[in-house]
């Protein structure tokens, strides 16, 4: 069976199209992933000092 070399050429821009879309959509997950990450530590350092001076508070 013959395979015309414009089905080659399509299946190939295909393949780099898709590796450079991944690519661009992986890093602006990572960037998503790192800022939700970012803001959860803060929010637990939050609430972690608040329990702190609550305990604190307690004590005294």
């Amino acid at each position: 069976m013959f395979i015309a070399w414009y089905w080659l050429v399509a299946i190939g821009v295909i393949v780099i199209g898709y590796i450079c879309h991944m690519k661009r959509y992986c890093a602006a997950y990572r960037q998503d992933r790192d800022a939700l990450l970012e803001g959860y530590r803060k929010l637990r350092q939050k609430r972690k000092q608040g329990e702190d001076e609550a305990a604190r508070s307690d004590s005294l």
